[in-house]
């Protein structure tokens, strides 16, 4: 049954159907599908033994980026630092100019990266006010402003993973608005009964802002003013806005991942390790600030941030509010996608006090880090801040903080298990090779096996004088080459026939097999 098994399996189909054909199953079974099988698994292997995959080397590395908490350094229109506000607020209408997909997303129209409002975040844990919470993309995050931090010692070829402290100042207001009357040529805050309203004022166009300067623990509260004017001439009435803020410093920790430059904030907290960059005498943002840092400015500079502010979209420090286009600040309040597509100035009390304060936290934001750093946010971030060539300094501060570097090569990596299935495979069908030369070689007998000439040895229908007992299959073949037999009845006479191979030239005692006849 074994010489019977190795002649049947001939062929992977034959090795599988061998148990159903000879109606038995033994260890050899098992041996004949395996090795079958060696050879298309030895020939898939040699294609997946290597494929392309890549290696990834983690180090540490420092990662140093412009501090919230920098000295502001303008005096504000008509000062001897203005020259500076060119490109202050050539980056900051830049910015109300972006997309609305450039406003959403994690970073800026320069690469840098945005810091989200930890207030706004959601988290399963809200009753945690100092527990991480993470930072969605796109419109579901809310920003602190639309200018991010720039960070240096990203590279393109590498994932950077670090935590940054930074800050940011939230406001929160109440939104009020009044009809008023006016003679409808007068600018703003100049004009009858304004004077009374905010005598100290940094007006800009329909805009203006007023600061308590009581004391330094009222430097915290201001008065913002728009007035929604849409006559041309003769006393009409008008809304004026009147948002009443308080401004605080918020000081977060923020998670940062960045795939070569292009980053992401995945998640955010309270700090715990405030960015503070002392600076005496302080102008606080907070009570519990005073001591602890504030927002790091002299009264002065605080002053002259405000009175810059309310001029960044217009060059006028005041014209005739009867011809003063809406502004950006206001649009922005109004609508943030289009801020300088409104034909007047619109009806801020209709915002609401929390977007109005949420709008108001990104504007001021924004104008703040655009004032602090100008030339670095925009491309030009230097370690080492230097005389810039409007010949004021860059004085902003910064922090570091150490990081990871994932740096990613392309390589050929090795499949050790299809490498040992090859190898196996591939070893085992050479040893079979070998060995069926071997025994070939070693061979006393006839060879015999699997060969139709076999079948005419030792037979009685076939008369062969010259046959030899110790002659292989093969010669004989050669041999009889010319002999032509066939299957057939050598028995026709007879009433139940014998079916067995025969000289076709016997014809009269060999008849053609019929279904209609029983054979032995």
């Amino acid at each position: 049954m074994t010489l019977e098994y190795l002649l049947y399996s001939r062929s992977v189909f034959n090795a599988l159907t061998a148990p159903f054909a000879l109606r038995t199953f033994n260890t050899l079974t098992s041996i004949l599908i395996v090795m079958w099988a060696l050879s298309p698994l030895g020939g898939q292997a040699s294609l997946r033994i290597i494929s392309p995959g890549v290696l990834s080397t983690t180090v540490p590395r420092n990662f140093t980026y412009v501090a919230y908490v920098s000295p502001f350094t303008n005096g504000g229109p008509g000062s001897a630092s203005s020259s500076i506000l060119p490109p202050i607020n050539g980056a900051f209408t830049g910015s109300l100019f972006s997309s609305a997909a450039t406003k959403a997303s994690h970073q800026d129209l320069y690469g840098n990266i945005k810091i989200p409002l930890y207030e706004e975040l959601t988290s399963s844990d809200l009753a945690n006010s100092s527990a991480w919470r993470p930072v969605l993309s796109g419109e579901e995050t809310t920003w602190s402003s639309l200018t991010g931090l720039p960070v240096y010692g990203l590279e393109k070829s590498t994932i950077s993973r670090f935590n940054f402290n930074t800050a940011y100042m939230k406001t929160l207001c109440e939104v009020s608005g009044q009809d008023i009357f006016y003679d409808g040529s007068s600018p703003l805050f100049t004009r009858q009964n304004f004077t009374t309203l905010a005598p100290d004022a940094n007006s800009g166009a329909n805009l203006a802002v007023a600061v308590k300067v009581a004391s330094p623990f009222d430097l915290f509260r201001f008065t913002f003013y728009s007035l929604a004017d849409t006559f041309t001439s003769g006393p009409a009435p008008a809304l004026l806005t009147n948002a009443t803020c308080n401004v605080t410093m918020r000081y977060v920790e923020a998670q940062v991942e960045c795939d070569g430059m292009d980053c992401r904030t995945l998640a955010a907290r309270p700090s715990s390790n405030p960015a503070i960059h002392r600076a005496v005498p302080l102008a606080p943002l907070d009570v519990a600030s005073v001591l602890s840092g504030g927002i790091a400015q002299d009264t002065g500079h605080y002053q002259s941030f405000f009175s810059s502010f309310v001029t960044a979209t217009d060059a006028s420090l005041a014209c005739d509010t009867a011809l003063c286009t809406t502004s950006g600040i206001e649009g922005y309040i109004a609508d943030p996608d289009n801020p300088f597509t409104l034909t007047e100035t619109p009806r801020l009390p209709d915002v609401g006090d929390a977007l109005f304060s949420q709008r108001l936290t990104q504007l001021m934001n924004t104008y703040w880090i655009d004032s602090v750093a100008p030339f670095a946010i925009t491309g030009n971030f230097s370690l080492n801040p230097v005389d810039n060539q409007y010949g004021t300094l860059n004085e902003y501060n910064t922090d570091s903080t150490i990081g990871t570097a994932e740096t990613r090569m392309d390589v050929i990596k090795c499949n050790y298990a299809w490498l040992a299935t090859l190898v196996i495979s591939s070893i085992t069908l050479f040893a079979c090779g070998v060995a069926s030369a071997v025994l070939s070689m070693r061979r006393s007998g006839p060879d015999i096996l699997d060969r139709f000439s076999t079948s005419l040895r030792d037979n009685p229908h076939v008369h062969d004088s010259q046959a030899s007992s110790m002659e292989d299959s093969s010669i004989k073949a050669v041999r009889l080459q010319n002999l032509v037999v066939r299957l057939g009845d050598v028995q026709p006479h007879e009433d139940v026939g014998y079916v067995a191979i025969a000289p076709a030239e016997s014809s009269a005692r060999l008849r053609q097999l019929s279904a209609s006849r029983t054979y032995f």
